[in-house]
């Protein structure tokens, strides 16, 4: 997660924009993590 926040330019972006793109990201990628460990 810390990789993901540091590759996004936090100054030109609003932070509920922000929080709204990893809220996003993470749900995919435990998701993915999800489908990968049960099947």
């Amino acid at each position: 997660m810390l990789i993901i926040a540091s590759l996004i330019p936090v100054r030109e972006s609003p932070l509920h924009e922000l929080n709204d793109w990893v809220k996003r990201e993470m749900k995919e990628f435990l998701l993915c993590s999800g489908q990968l460990k049960g099947g």
